[in-house]
């Protein structure tokens, strides 16, 4: 018993050291059969490992110019009519007796045609235009928040295993994590 414990001790020093191929070898933890020659307390090759990555929006906004906004200010003419009293003088003939006491203060003189002239007044309209400052125009600009929508196709690394060991076509059972979900829960991609 002792001289065979001993010639699997020298097989085993003699027998190089074969790393897994990862496309050939099962997949470990899988209970695949052990190779010929290799007892069980050879050293459990490490796990393969390949990271996943996938695409992730990073939606950022930064400023841009939309456009300017000017005053302008142009003039417009609009026709305007009121109603102003104006006076004017006229004349108006009255004739008043005279008196005796007026008669006897009269001189006498001789009849004779003569001309009065009075002169009348009127007024007349004068129209003088001034200019008043009537409102204060500000541009104020303000912002306002409106949501656009993003749409974009992002691409995502998925593992498809293929087992050699298997006929083609035998689906591969994906390890299952500490809450029972599988490790590639929508199954090996195509």
């Amino acid at each position: 018993m002792g001289a065979g414990m001993g010639t699997a001790a020298v097989a085993s020093r003699t027998e190089p050291q074969r790393r897994p191929d990862p496309l050939t070898d099962p997949l470990p933890g899988l209970g695949a059969p052990a190779a010929a020659g290799t007892s069980s307390k050879d050293p459990v090759p490490e796990p393969l490992e390949i990271v996943c990555r996938e695409e992730r929006l990073d939606i950022q906004t930064e400023w841009h110019i939309l456009g300017r906004a000017r005053l302008r200010k142009y003039v417009t003419s609009e026709q305007v009519e009121r109603r102003v009293p104006v006076v004017r003088e006229r004349i108006r003939v009255e004739r008043v007796p005279v008196s005796a006491e007026e008669r006897a203060n009269l001189t006498e003189a001789e009849i004779a045609e003569s001309v009065e002239e009075v002169t009348l007044h009127e007024e007349r309209l004068v129209v003088k235009k001034t200019v008043v400052p009537v409102e204060r125009i500000r541009l104020v600009t303000e912002r306002i928040t409106e949501e656009e929508v993003v749409r974009e196709q992002l691409h995502r690394e998925h593992i498809q295993v293929h087992d050699g060991s298997k006929p083609a076509g035998t689906p591969v059972t994906a390890p299952t994590d500490a809450s029972g979900n599988g490790a590639y829960p929508n199954g090996p991609q195509p």
